[in-house]
Protein backbone atom coordinates (compact mmCIF):
# COMPACT_ATOMS: atom_id res chain seq x y z
CA UNK A 1 0.00 0.00 0.00
CA UNK A 2 1.01 3.55 -1.21
CA UNK A 3 2.31 5.98 1.47
CA UNK A 4 0.31 9.21 1.73
CA UNK A 5 2.07 12.00 0.93
CA UNK A 6 3.11 14.59 3.82
CA UNK A 7 0.61 17.29 2.97
CA UNK A 8 3.00 20.12 4.46
CA UNK A 9 5.08 18.71 2.18
CA UNK A 10 3.00 18.45 -0.98
CA UNK A 11 1.18 22.04 -0.66
CA UNK A 12 2.88 25.04 -2.20
CA UNK A 13 1.32 27.84 0.10
CA UNK A 14 -0.23 28.23 3.34
CA UNK A 15 -2.68 30.23 4.51
CA UNK A 16 -2.81 30.15 8.32
CA UNK A 17 -5.55 31.27 10.95
CA UNK A 18 -3.13 33.29 12.94
CA UNK A 19 -4.79 33.31 16.17
CA UNK A 20 -6.36 29.95 15.90
CA UNK A 21 -2.19 28.54 15.68
CA UNK A 22 -0.95 31.06 18.18
CA UNK A 23 -3.24 29.86 21.10
CA UNK A 24 -2.08 26.31 20.21
CA UNK A 25 0.73 27.22 21.33
CA UNK A 26 1.67 27.65 25.39
CA UNK A 27 4.81 30.18 25.34
CA UNK A 28 3.37 32.53 22.26
CA UNK A 29 -0.28 32.16 24.60
CA UNK A 30 1.56 33.29 27.73
CA UNK A 31 3.59 36.06 25.67
CA UNK A 32 -0.06 37.08 24.20
CA UNK A 33 -1.19 38.21 27.65
CA UNK A 34 1.46 40.79 28.72
CA UNK A 35 2.84 41.60 24.46
CA UNK A 36 0.43 40.50 21.54
CA UNK A 37 2.29 42.59 18.87
CA UNK A 38 5.37 40.50 20.12
CA UNK A 39 3.53 37.31 20.04
CA UNK A 40 2.51 37.97 16.72
CA UNK A 41 5.72 38.58 15.71
CA UNK A 42 6.82 35.91 17.33
CA UNK A 43 4.26 33.14 15.38
CA UNK A 44 5.42 34.69 11.99
CA UNK A 45 9.14 33.68 12.78
CA UNK A 46 7.67 30.10 13.99
CA UNK A 47 5.89 29.87 11.08
CA UNK A 48 8.66 30.82 9.26
CA UNK A 49 10.80 27.92 10.29
CA UNK A 50 8.42 25.99 9.94
CA UNK A 51 7.82 26.00 6.30
CA UNK A 52 9.28 23.68 4.28
CA UNK A 53 11.82 24.49 1.56
CA UNK A 54 10.55 26.35 -1.15
CA UNK A 55 6.96 26.56 0.41
CA UNK A 56 5.60 30.23 1.03
CA UNK A 57 2.57 31.04 3.37
CA UNK A 58 0.08 33.81 4.71
CA UNK A 59 -0.90 34.57 8.10
CA UNK A 60 -4.51 36.15 8.57
CA UNK A 61 -4.99 37.77 11.58
CA UNK A 62 -8.58 39.00 13.46
CA UNK A 63 -8.46 42.92 13.59
CA UNK A 64 -5.93 45.37 13.67
CA UNK A 65 -2.39 45.13 15.05
CA UNK A 66 0.63 46.56 14.37
CA UNK A 67 2.16 46.82 10.98
CA UNK A 68 4.36 42.99 10.73
CA UNK A 69 6.60 43.09 7.89
CA UNK A 70 6.63 38.94 7.18
CA UNK A 71 10.15 37.70 5.85
CA UNK A 72 11.81 35.11 3.81
CA UNK A 73 8.52 33.67 2.81
CA UNK A 74 5.73 34.46 4.87
CA UNK A 75 3.04 37.73 4.63
CA UNK A 76 1.17 38.89 7.51
CA UNK A 77 -2.79 40.45 6.91
CA UNK A 78 -5.04 41.96 9.27
CA UNK A 79 -8.46 40.98 8.87
CA UNK A 80 -9.51 44.99 9.69
CA UNK A 81 -13.28 44.74 9.45
CA UNK A 82 -14.02 41.14 8.86
CA UNK A 83 -13.07 38.03 10.45
CA UNK A 84 -9.83 36.05 9.72
CA UNK A 85 -12.28 33.40 8.73
CA UNK A 86 -13.55 34.87 6.46
CA UNK A 87 -10.50 36.55 4.36
CA UNK A 88 -8.53 33.38 4.49
CA UNK A 89 -11.82 31.70 2.60
CA UNK A 90 -11.84 34.90 0.34
CA UNK A 91 -7.94 34.91 -0.27
CA UNK A 92 -8.19 30.34 -1.09
CA UNK A 93 -11.38 31.14 -3.41
CA UNK A 94 -8.99 33.52 -5.48
CA UNK A 95 -6.35 31.32 -5.95
CA UNK A 96 -6.29 28.91 -9.55
CA UNK A 97 -4.26 26.43 -7.61
CA UNK A 98 -6.42 25.87 -4.96
CA UNK A 99 -5.63 22.11 -4.98
CA UNK A 100 -1.79 23.15 -4.20
CA UNK A 101 -3.23 25.39 -1.13
CA UNK A 102 -3.49 24.35 2.54
CA UNK A 103 -5.04 26.38 5.27
CA UNK A 104 -4.20 26.12 8.44
CA UNK A 105 -6.63 26.32 11.48
CA UNK A 106 -8.54 23.68 14.13
CA UNK A 107 -11.65 25.28 13.47
CA UNK A 108 -14.17 23.07 11.91
CA UNK A 109 -15.90 25.82 9.85
CA UNK A 110 -12.63 26.82 8.42
CA UNK A 111 -11.37 23.30 7.90
CA UNK A 112 -14.75 22.53 5.93
CA UNK A 113 -14.32 25.82 3.91
CA UNK A 114 -10.80 25.12 2.82
CA UNK A 115 -11.97 21.48 1.92
CA UNK A 116 -15.03 22.91 -0.39
CA UNK A 117 -12.81 25.58 -1.62
CA UNK A 118 -10.57 22.36 -2.81
CA UNK A 119 -7.84 23.24 -0.39
CA UNK A 120 -6.29 20.74 2.36
CA UNK A 121 -7.15 21.62 5.32
CA UNK A 122 -4.03 20.93 8.26
CA UNK A 123 -5.23 21.38 11.78
CA UNK A 124 -2.98 23.95 13.81
CA UNK A 125 -2.04 20.83 16.42
CA UNK A 126 -0.42 19.34 13.42
CA UNK A 127 1.53 21.92 11.85
CA UNK A 128 3.00 23.00 15.21
CA UNK A 129 4.15 18.91 15.70
CA UNK A 130 6.68 19.71 13.44
CA UNK A 131 8.69 21.76 15.86
CA UNK A 132 7.93 19.65 18.42
CA UNK A 133 9.27 16.47 16.54
CA UNK A 134 12.69 19.03 15.15
CA UNK A 135 11.57 18.19 11.67
CA UNK A 136 12.12 21.94 10.59
CA UNK A 137 12.71 24.33 13.11
CA UNK A 138 16.07 26.81 12.66
CA UNK A 139 16.87 25.11 9.25
CA UNK A 140 15.13 25.37 5.82
CA UNK A 141 14.47 21.76 4.66
CA UNK A 142 14.33 20.33 1.57
CA UNK A 143 11.13 17.55 0.94
CA UNK A 144 12.07 14.39 1.55
CA UNK A 145 12.03 12.44 -1.87
CA UNK A 146 9.64 9.35 0.04
CA UNK A 147 6.66 12.47 0.50
CA UNK A 148 6.27 13.12 -3.34
CA UNK A 149 3.04 12.17 -4.90
CA UNK A 150 2.80 10.01 -7.58
CA UNK A 151 1.83 12.54 -9.94
CA UNK A 152 4.74 14.80 -8.87
CA UNK A 153 7.19 11.43 -9.42
CA UNK A 154 5.61 11.04 -12.82
CA UNK A 155 6.17 14.76 -13.77
CA UNK A 156 9.86 14.74 -12.70
CA UNK A 157 10.29 11.40 -14.70
CA UNK A 158 8.26 13.22 -18.06
CA UNK A 159 10.89 15.77 -18.00
CA UNK A 160 13.98 13.67 -17.14
CA UNK A 161 13.41 10.76 -19.61
CA UNK A 162 11.88 13.12 -22.15
CA UNK A 163 14.53 14.85 -22.97
CA UNK A 164 16.82 10.82 -23.41
CA UNK A 165 16.93 10.47 -27.62
CA UNK A 166 15.39 7.19 -28.11
CA UNK A 167 17.49 4.71 -30.23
Amino acid sequence: MARRADPIHTQQHFFIDGYNLLMKDERLTKMMRNNRDAARRSLVELVRTLLPYGKTATIVFDGHGEDIRGKDRVNVYFSLTRSADSMIGVLVGRRRDAEKTAVVSSDHEVMNQAAALGAIPIRSEDFLSRADSGKSPGRIEKPDPKDLGQDEIDEWLDIFQGGKSEE
